[in-house]
């Protein structure tokens, strides 16, 4: 008896889990407060006009950090962690953002942790001044393709992009800015 509610029990915990699952999976992510729209360009080469842009699901405070501190000898290993430089972005000052495709992919690894990935991007700002840092190769980018159809949401990382052109935004309810 104690044996066959135990089993039970766990049935009904993946059963619960499983549907969980498939309910969030089937959810569209909410749409952010201000559209930013624009181009991104992928790896392939593709050119995509896209609206609704967030990096890690957000238009400001986007951490990026400091160009780092790289081995002399291994010029794709960095010799300190670049956390301890953070710089927070808003998306609103930023004109363009591109991967560095020379030794874009660099790595950090501390005492006892695990390896650090990161990837060099360039950063253009809306006043014409250009910045250097490193972004967290798995730091989603969210968009969506505008498609004459609708749009197509878009999940990206900083390893799957060679560019990204901001063109205006807008609030929800307002007019466009460049």
């Amino acid at each position: 008896m104690k044996k066959s509610l135990v089993i039970l029990s766990i049935a009904l915990l993946v059963l619960a889990a499983n549907y969980s699952d498939n309910k969030r999976s089937t959810e569209k992510r909410p749409k952010p407060s201000v559209n930013f729209s624009g181009t991104v360009t992928d790896v392939s080469g593709k050119t995509m006009k896209v609206k609704n842009l967030v990096i890690d699901r957000q238009h400001e405070q986007i951490k990026v950090y400091g160009p780092g501190v790289y081995d002399p000898k291994h010029p794709t290993v960095l010799k300190k962690d670049p956390e301890h430089q953070k710089t927070l972005l808003d998306l609103n000052e930023v004109k363009i953002l591109e991967r560095d495709k020379k030794d874009s992919k660099v790595v950090y690894q501390g005492e006892g942790q695990g390896k650090k990935k990161y990837v060099k991007i360039i950063v253009t700002f809306t006043d014409g001044s250009v910045r250097n840092y490193l972004a967290k190769t798995r730091t989603p980018i969210h968009c969506d393709e505008d498609l004459k159809s609708g749009p197509n949401e878009k999940q990206l990382s900083f390893l799957g992009i060679d560019k990204i052109e901001i063109e205006k935004y807008k609030a929800s309810d307002s007019e466009d800015k460049n």
